[in-house]
């Protein structure tokens, strides 16, 4: 027995030896792993810069506390025969939701390697909607990926037309233009997907991440050529059986999908008027080469009371009654359209800590027969690091 639980206990401690010497050579080949990579990333940084021009400072880590705003506003717009819905009208009435969200306040923590890090954001006021950004940069190009969704329940409605004079049947419609507030029971559902890419040209005198991540410092004022791609993905959903009074607005439409590829040139430059402060600008005109468009059509009891020829009450049929049924989609691609690219900075760098504000703005575009809409999204960060 004593020699059976000595054969174990021998048995046992070489096993665990081996797992000690397999885990140590693990972790020195994730070491060494760690290191190349480092080595890599030091490589990358300082790769054909010119050092009269651009910095790569010593210390490579860094920690950052930042500040975000954002803010969304879509503006629709829908036109229509006004006499088969609304009496008195003569011709054409013209329908303009716009949602705007509320501006959104977050705060967040980023630790990264020159550039090359991880950080997480948490949302403390305003829209409650999600947002996520990832970045990449290094001296030759830009690219980021950002998804956002939110929801808008209550906006505003801009209506316009003309009214046949109820008196006089000769005399000349009159223009009615107003706005309203308009109360959802169930809001607007909006989802965009944002992939896009810079290149920059003149690499080795002017630095991108000198001004959106001090990764390095821009030393003296350069210049350079941008070229830029951009994937833009957007889905407007208020197809609710509650919403049928707004999907009739709308020409029945009550889902937007569009999906846009854009190409475009610019220019950007890093000033620095004296030493450590950078004011940085990018304007780069884009051509929406792809720009294809998918709508969702629906029926409801709401749309087929408010075109018979009779004159029904509000109350007749209650907004909890309503229903809606999906008649129709349709695919086509619309036409190129111009949008454009464009961002500030202003940074300043001391021996080891920094502090830069930045800003964004997107906007893009869909038409389809007579409805069109366009979309603005703008943010604004402010960041306060340190080189450890």
């Amino acid at each position: 027995m004593r020699r059976r639980q000595l054969s174990t206990a021998i048995c046992s401690l070489c096993v665990l030896l081996l797992s000690v010497a397999a885990q140590a050579q693990t972790v020195r080949g994730s070491i060494g792993l760690i290191g190349k990579l480092g080595h890599w990333i030091d490589a990358a940084t300082g790769e054909g810069i010119d050092s009269s021009y651009i910095e790569v400072p010593d210390l490579p880590w860094q920690i950052v506390a930042k500040g975000i705003a954002t803010q969304s506003d879509l503006h629709m717009k829908s036109t229509f025969d006004g006499t088969q819905m609304y009496q008195g009208v003569v011709g054409d009435v013209t329908v303009e939701p716009r949602i705007r969200t509320a501006i959104t306040s977050s705060v967040g923590l980023w630790v990264g390697y020159r550039g090359w890090g991880i950080g997480y954001s948490a949302s403390v006021a305003g829209d409650k909607g999600v947002d996520l950004d990832l970045e990449s940069t290094s001296t030759r190009y830009y690219a980021k990926l950002r998804l956002h969704s939110f929801e808008g329940g209550d906006f505003e409605t801009r209506l316009r037309g003309y009214l046949a004079d109820p008196e006089d049947a000769t005399a000349a419609p009159e223009p009615f233009d107003f706005v309203q507030p308009l109360y959802l029971s169930s809001p607007v559902k909006i989802k965009t997907q944002l992939l896009e890419g810079v290149y920059i040209f003149n690499s080795n005198r002017f630095s991108y991440t000198a001004a959106y991540d001090q990764s390095v410092i821009q030393r003296r004022s350069a210049g350079s050529l941008v070229a830029g791609l951009r994937y833009f993905h957007s889905d407007y959903d208020y197809a609710h059986d509650s919403n049928a009074d707004l999907i009739l607005n709308m020409n029945d439409i009550g889902r937007i999908d569009t999906r846009q590829v854009s190409i475009g040139a610019g220019y950007a430059y890093n000033w620095v008027p004296v030493k450590g402060l950078l004011i940085s600008a990018l304007a780069m005109p884009m051509v929406t080469a792809y720009n294809h468009i998918k709508t969702y059509s629906y029926d409801s009891n709401y749309r087929q009371m408010a075109l018979d020829d009779v004159v029904h009450s509000d109350d007749e049929l209650p907004r909890e009654n309503y229903r809606i049924t999906l008649m129709d989609t349709d695919s086509r691609n619309s036409r190129i359209m111009l949008n454009v690219n464009s961002r500030v900075s202003v940074s300043y760098n001391w021996s080891r800590w920094f502090v830069s504000a930045n800003g964004n703005f997107y906007h893009s575009r869909y038409r389809y027969e007579h409805n069109s809409g366009r979309l603005n999204d703008w943010s604004a960060t402010l960041r306060l690091g340190v080189r450890l």
